[in-house]
């Protein structure tokens, strides 16, 4: 019998990124002690685990990089690498999927190591279906799309012995709390956002009114929406400045009318970020 395992290494990266607030993660999960772990689920079955890296032009000059996977390499690990093209373009999805069908045969479960559930959303189906056991290691919180696939484990990889030093920086995990629970105290003290004072109707109004709505077509992250926002807005600089207004706030901004404004509402709401205020 085996044990297969992919690990999605740019994927994993930026989710972890995510976790760090943005920008190349100050400490990474000691794989060495993912594949303790690993060896230890198998038991007495093959294990097969294979990193996954899509290489840009920057670094296949990194001497880091190298050393990095070489060191998993040297350890117990496959690699897959593949460069990028010209255009930034270098998936490795369907090379995930590739290996897993190739060691179907005799395969007992499969562990994947990756929040991209659209690229397995056909693959696991189909083992399922055949009685192997699916894992899915990620980080909980940001491996949406699996729990929509009935028979699916999720495991978070903080909770692999010795895979991180120390605590990552989730303040707000309810994943993983006492069973007598425990208290969330606010990220910031709640604070009324800046009085806006109502300004007499203008002509521009329309204009500023039909910026706004193409700031929030097709806009689907916080991050893009808030600056388009403060662009007509100059008073709103931030989320926090946003979310900390009430309606009433946000019906003084000028050229917000109400229906505007309960668009942005809404637009915030769907986004994970409701007013404050109501």
């Amino acid at each position: 019998m085996k044990l297969v395992m992919v690990w999605d290494n740019p994927n994993m990266d930026r989710q972890l990124s995510e976790i760090f607030g943005g920008g190349r993660p100050p400490r990474r999960p000691h794989m060495i002690h993912l594949l303790k772990w690993l060896r230890e689920r198998a038991g007495d079955d093959e294990l097969l685990a294979c990193i996954f890296a899509n290489i840009s032009a920057v670094a296949a000059t990194n001497e880091k990089f190298h050393a990095y996977l070489q060191m998993m390499h040297d350890r117990g690990f496959a690699v897959f690498a593949k460069h990028k093209d010209q255009d930034g373009q270098g998936d490795i999805d369907a090379d995930m999927v590739a290996y897993i069908t190739k060691h179907l045969d005799d395969c007992r479960e499969v562990i994947i190591a990756s929040h991209d559930a659209k690229c397995f959303e056909t693959l696991i189906p189909e083992l399922l279906a055949r009685g192997i056991t699916v894992t899915v290691l990620g980080y909980t919180g940001l491996m949406n799309g699996y729990d929509r696939i009935p028979g699916v484990e999720m495991i978070d990889l903080e909770w692999v012995p010795g895979v991180f030093a120390t605590p990552l920086p989730r303040e707000f995990n309810i994943w993983n709390i006492p069973a007598e629970g425990k208290l969330f105290e606010p990220a910031v003290q709640p604070r009324r956002g800046p009085r806006l004072r109502r300004a007499a109707a203008k002509p521009e109004n329309a204009w500023r009114r039909q910026k706004l709505r193409d700031a929030m077509s097709g806009v689907k992250r916080s991050r893009t929406f808030v600056p388009a926002l403060a662009e007509l807005e100059p008073s709103v600089k931030t989320l926090g400045d946003l979310v900390n207004m009430t309606r009433k706030d946000l019906l003084a901004v000028n050229g917000i009318g109400k229906t505007t404004a309960d668009d942005i509402i809404q637009k915030l709401t769907e986004l994970g970020h409701p007013l404050s205020g109501g």
